[in-house]
């Protein structure tokens, strides 16, 4: 079939959920991952991929977005580790690069097999593909936040990632996923979201990035992953047991 973005025949594994933030959960041999076919976490080795749908070009053009982004959620856990409970501000961060980063997560989901996840992203498809790969200025249907889901104060660790789910959020179509501990809620929708807890935080307002310190015990996320780890013992006792 070849590279869903230009064509080329050769693809390569392309990991919907990048090594780099699966490293960054692993336990063992194993990861927690989210699957949205079952709305629910389940156990994988190295991160769930699809070897049909990009080459190593495309793929490689979005994971410089993606390790972008994963320094700068090291240094958002790093630095505000010990702060307040609250909206907080890093002026340092791209936003611009942030949104297209989470753009190209939207994208590959919309590419993948049904079998990883697949998403529909409601005729948006083809801009926001543009908008990941810097072709096009950021669509007016496009815009999102997201929330750091510290575990404790003083903590800077991680518990899982989960791929894209869609929702309705004040009847606005978003998705929300969960990577390098950051919870994001993008909008596809020609409609704004306008509650106050996004509205001020919302990714194409500003130069530098806002964002929610969050508690993640009280998360439906961390809620998910708690229910499944410790039915069967600790979270790194039930990813080992679950490796090959």
């Amino acid at each position: 079939m070849g590279c869903l973005k230009c064509g080329r025949k050769e693809t390569i594994r392309a990991h919907l959920i990048p090594k780099v933030f699966c490293r960054e959960v692993q336990v063992g041999k194993m990861h927690a991952a989210g699957v949205v076919g079952s709305n629910k976490f389940t156990p994988t080795q190295s991160g769930i991929f699809d070897k049909h749908i990009l080459c190593a070009k495309c793929d490689g053009e979005l994971g410089d977005l993606e390790n972008y982004a994963a320094k700068k959620f090291r240094v958002i856990r790093s630095n505000f580790k010990n702060s307040k409970l609250g909206v907080h501000e890093m002026l340092s961060a791209d936003s611009n690069k942030i949104l297209r980063f989470a753009a190209g997560i939207l994208w590959k989901y919309s590419i993948a097999a049904k079998d990883f996840g697949q998403i529909d992203l409601l005729g948006f498809d083809d801009e926001i593909k543009k908008y990941a790969y810097g072709e096009i200025e950021k669509p007016s249907f496009l815009d999102g936040c997201f929330f750091w889901l510290r575990l404790n104060e003083g903590s800077s660790d991680l518990f899982a990632y989960r791929a894209p789910i869609m929702m309705s959020i004040d009847g606005v179509n978003t998705f929300k996923f969960l990577l390098g501990g950051m919870l994001f809620f993008i909008k596809v929708d020609d409609k704004d979201l306008l509650l106050p807890q996004f509205k001020d935080l919302l990714l194409g307002n500003s130069l530098g990035i806002r964002f929610l310190l969050a508690p993640a015990l009280l998360s439906e996320e961390f809620q998910e992953a708690r229910k499944l780890a410790f039915s069967q013992g600790s979270l790194s006792d039930f990813l080992d047991k679950n490796g090959s």
